[in-house]
């Protein structure tokens, strides 16, 4: 046995991990899930970052809408409206999305598709003033939604590249030359 690892009573600990007895799979190092919950807690605090800058975002739009909607002749037929939803499942993020009213506590959720932000098409059915107050809006929320994004892949890469490290190399997968 080397000088870095040692013999426990279940398994071979070294510095880039242990093998699991049970499963027969190798366990991260300390360091490694060290890392990991220090990304995590970092991600969490982005996320509550952006999830304020969303907030005041959030506020600012739907009181240029209802400013709008005062002024403007057709402004009983606007419809237009921003949600922030808050997390589907626990560790998840909240979601910035538009929504048609119908009436008191009835809305039509608008599809975003994958991109980032709205396309001017899903505002089809909004009034023409609605339109240029969520596609300016659209802006910054798909700059979040992009950070937002950018912190769960990162979460996520992390993860898997301690997985994939954390695997003993074969020496039968290797090619001779």
């Amino acid at each position: 046995m080397n000088q870095a690892s040692t013999k426990t009573d279940h398994a071979e600990v070294s510095t880039t991990g242990a093998a699991h007895p049970e499963k027969g799979c190798a366990v991260p190092s300390l360091l490694a899930l060290q890392a990991q919950a220090a990304l995590s807690a970092w991600a969490e605090q982005e996320r509550a970052a952006l999830r304020e800058q969303a907030e005041v975002l959030e506020v600012e739009t739907m009181e240029q809408l209802r400013e709008r909607r005062w002024l403007e002749a057709a402004g009983r037929r606007a419809r237009l409206a921003l949600r922030l939803r808050e997390p589907r499942r626990a560790g998840g993020s909240f979601t910035l999305e538009w929504v048609l009213v119908r009436g008191p506590g009835r809305t039509d959720y608008i599809r975003r598709g994958k991109h980032l932000n709205y396309p001017r098409s899903a505002f089809a059915r909004a009034l023409p003033w609605e339109r240029e107050i969520a596609l300016h809006a659209e802006r910054r929320l798909g700059r979040i939604r992009q950070r937002l994004r950018l912190l769960k892949e990162a979460e996520l890469r992390l993860g898997l590249a301690l997985t994939h490290c954390a695997q003993p190399l074969h020496e039968e997968t290797m090619d001779d030359d």
